[in-house]
């Protein structure tokens, strides 16, 4: 089978992560055109895809997406543009048959997500969503061990992402920090997050208990700290830290599972280093065997690569990816949940109001 044709919208901040993604598979991906209402923005897209790689001359360039979904034959799509915006855009390239991959949150709100949802049935198209944490080494590790019984019983998990934006990293971007294309410091910043600590546990969230302050950041619209307290369907308990106002700097993203034969944490400052392995009493061996891992890890470009690898494998053969809509729909659900919390002051539960996510 011939590459694969795609179209990137959006040339934004994110852009380098895809970019590396695209140029590892190559062999199976042809970049036909870039899109963004910068034209700046957009060639600087191209030119460094260019530089990495010595071809694509032809790729062509668009100031509007549905112009460029006219003109070229293309077999999917990757959204990069702002947050509130991935709807409308996912929307019309799924209505126009185009299979596509979202960059997070899939959407701000659960009626929008589900509407994707839909769409992409009713079309037969495919949609995926890029939650590229799922398959860093690391964790990937630390589901293995979950899924397994290594860890026994599991008594509660914690999440943390203690980070810094400035007010130069607002004004970078009109959209950031407002709650109608942003959506807060959870469905921004730690997202992700939220993503694994459901994943890994693989249990339904039953309620959320929240608190949100702004501390640094009185020119955004939304909160810049959130607390909150997770009760899943057996009972477990889990924990989501999440906050921009980290003088001076970023200081820690993580993630820690405890249980009754074993307690692991995965930090640093993008879940790229083991910090505590313990597992049966042993946890040097598991270290040694994982430290490779995270030496290479960087700043998860090639987890980005491997959202990639998923769906171009289910673009050339049958089934769903990896995540999908559904899959992307239970972070934003959860998150959505504890945004109500924290305005009420009162435990929320789960599954919101009209939702119908599917929780085996």
């Amino acid at each position: 089978m011939s590459k694969l044709r795609l179209g990137v919208i959006g040339c934004g901040s994110i852009r380098g992560k895809h970019i590396q993604a695209l140029i590892l598979n190559r062999d199976e991906i042809s970049l036909a055109s870039v899109c963004d209402i910068s034209a700046e923005r957009a060639q600087g897209f191209k030119d460094s895809y260019l530089a990495l790689t010595g071809d694509g001359d032809n790729i062509s360039i668009y100031s509007d997406y549905r112009g460029m979904l006219k003109k070229e034959k293309l077999d999917m799509v990757s959204i990069l543009t702002d947050s509130g915006k991935h709807y409308t855009v996912a929307s019309d390239c799924i209505n126009c048959g185009v299979n596509v991959l979202v960059e997070k949150p899939l959407a701000l709100s659960l009626d929008e997500v589900d509407s994707l949802i839909r769409i992409a049935s009713v079309n037969k198209v495919k949609l995926g969503v890029v939650h590229q944490y799922r398959y860093n080494p690391l964790i990937a590790a630390l589901k293995n061990c979950i899924d397994t019984g290594r860890l026994g019983k599991l008594f509660y998990a914690v999440t943390t992402v203690r980070w810094n934006r400035n007010r130069e990293y607002y004004n970078k971007a009109k959209w950031r920090g407002t709650k109608h294309l942003d959506g807060g410091v959870l469905m921004n910043q730690c997202i992700q997050n939220v993503d694994l600590l459901q994943w890994l546990l693989g249990e339904r969230v039953a309620e959320v208990h929240a608190y949100k302050r702004n501390y640094a950041h009185p020119y955004i619209d939304t909160e810049d700290t959130v607390l909150a307290l997770i009760k899943f369907g057996s009972g477990m308990l889990g924990m989501i830290e999440g906050t921009v106002s980290i003088f001076s700097g970023n200081l820690e993203n993580s993630i820690a599972v405890f249980g009754e034969k074993g307690s692991i944490k995965i930090g640093g400052k993008a879940l790229n280093r083991i910090e505590v392995w313990n597992v049966g009493g042993k946890d040097r061996q598991a270290d040694c065997i994982l430290s490779n891992d995270a030496k290479n890890l960087g700043q998860s470009s090639c987890c980005h690569s491997h959202v990639y690898k998923d769906f171009i494998k289910i673009l050339k053969s049958q089934g769903e990816p990896a995540i999908n809509g559904e899959e992307a729909r239970k972070s934003i659900e959860i998150i959505l949940a504890i945004q109500q919390s924290s305005e009420l002051g009162l435990p929320v539960t789960l599954p919101l109001k009209g939702g119908n996510a599917n929780w085996e």
